[in-house]
């Protein structure tokens, strides 16, 4: 074994949309002995300090996520008997096969603080996700990208609450153009229920209201989808390069949020980008993450109750600009990279 007494940086289920908030996690703790291990090719790591040391999982032929994710969490448990390392962080991970570290390297769990993306609302979608996650959760540490998740974990999974940290997720900002007064929708997250979709989709043929007012909408094609030929829907098939969604952002005034009812307990990144970059949102109650937001930032997001409250609200919708930047500015600055780069070394350097 090793004296190093650094932190190391583990990602066991590298996900692209993760990026962004990884990379500046790594910029952030860059100057504590800082090692990274994560899929070849993940990071772009010519921006990284030369002081950080890059290590890379093996390579997975099975294209099974749930094999490579195994396969990832038995090297974490080799660095962690080969390395001393004082603190870990899990970026991503996969609840049934993080059970091989309580199992085989059980006495490093009080060392590892895991970051919670989708986790949390899995465990309700299965008995043996809860059991795994059970069988370790109160021996880690946990952070959370808003305050009610932590509230959560502490009231109702029992995890004691000086294991869990909730720090408020960066924003991610790709461009400074102003406020649009663009009469464009978009709902391009994958996120997005085809039923409550379906439902405005219907809504909108019926009554027209949205075509009268002189707004469209750009929706992200999913099966099952009602497709009508009317001027104010448009759909848009297969992979939407980066550059080509933050144009749509940029123009669009308003993002849609219609999730499903099970996307509670984690955070969503088109909220964080919709508002990082002067657009509106709009959903529905029934989203606890949006209805937080709501409450933080009213002008800007909005939590309505039903189809006919969403489409009125766009189309009623006046606020003073000066009001609107005002909440912007807000967000922004609640969510800049220098609170999260303050925050996140709060956990890690105590």
């Amino acid at each position: 074994m090793s004296d190093n007494t650094g932190i190391l940086i583990c990602d066991l289920f590298p996900v692209r949309g993760h990026r962004f908030l990884n990379t500046i996690t790594v910029e952030a703790l860059s100057n504590y002995n800082l090692t990274v291990c994560t899929e070849r090719d993940y990071f772009d790591e010519a921006l990284f300090s030369s002081q950080i040391k890059v290590l890379h999982h093996p390579k997975v032929r099975s294209k099974i996520q749930f094999f490579k994710c195994l396969r990832y969490t038995l090297n974490l448990i080799r660095l962690l008997y080969k390395n001393n390392y004082s603190k870990v962080l899990v970026l991503t991970y996969e609840i049934r096969s993080f059970t091989l570290v309580k199992l085989f390297a059980g006495k490093y769990l009080s060392r590892i603080h895991i970051m919670q993306h989708y986790n949390i609302d899995a465990l309700n979608r299965s008995r043996v996700n809860s059991l795994c996650f059970n069988s370790y959760s109160k021996r880690v540490k946990h952070i959370v990208f808003q305050e009610y998740i932590a509230k959560h974990l502490i009231d109702r999974r029992g995890i004691p609450s000086g294991r869990v940290f909730w720090i408020n997720h960066p924003g991610i900002n790709f461009h400074d153009y102003p406020f649009s007064n663009e009469k464009e929708i978009v709902a391009l997250s994958a996120s997005n229920s085809v039923e409550k979709l379906n439902e405005l989709i219907s809504f909108e043929i019926k009554e027209k209201r949205l075509l009268n007012a002189g707004y469209s909408i750009i929706i992200k094609n999913q099966n099952g989808l009602i497709h009508e030929r009317i001027s104010s829907l448009h759909y848009l098939t297969g992979y939407i390069p980066d550059s080509n969604f933050q144009l749509l952002l940029q123009k669009a005034k308003w993002v849609l949020i219609l999730y499903p009812d099970d996307f509670v307990y984690r955070e969503s990144g088109l909220i964080l980008e919709a508002l990082s970059n002067n657009t509106l949102v709009i959903g529905y109650k029934s989203c606890k993450n949006l209805e937080v937001y709501s409450e933080v930032y009213p002008n800007i997001c909005l939590a309505v109750n039903n189809v006919e409250d969403l489409v009125s609200t766009i189309i009623n919708y006046e606020n003073e600009l000066s009001i609107i930047k005002e909440d912007f500015v807000k967000f922004l600055t609640e969510h800049s990279i220098e609170m999260y780069t303050k925050s996140i070394q709060k956990v890690f350097v105590e």
